[in-house]
């Protein structure tokens, strides 16, 4: 019995995460809205001035939050475009 518990567990918990729907998320929205829509992310990330929240969906993707506001819904290659604009500007400033 203990295993069918376990089990079933493993299955709602699949079911959810794929329910996940991205595109419900809207810049400006709370993030607490944003926890509504998808769960709470696997992991987040401080940045410069946001933090970024990672999801395990198949497109892997990230919210960037700066206080509690979605500022973007990416995805994580994307998100890696943005963080490679950042280093730049920031190398600039530096050596500017």
């Amino acid at each position: 019995m203990k295993k069918l518990r376990i089990l079933f567990s493993f299955l709602l918990l699949v079911a959810c995460r794929a329910r996940q729907d991205f595109s419900q998320i809207k810049t400006g929205m709370s993030s607490a809205e944003a926890v509504r829509i998808l769960g709470r992310p696997e992991s987040r990330k401080p940045m410069i001035d946001s933090e970024w929240w990672l999801y395990e969906d198949p497109a892997k993707h990230v919210l960037i939050i700066r206080g509690d506001t979605v500022v973007k819904c990416i995805t994580q290659s994307e998100a890696m475009k943005v963080m490679e604009e950042t280093l730049k500007q920031v190398d600039s400033v530096k050596h500017g």
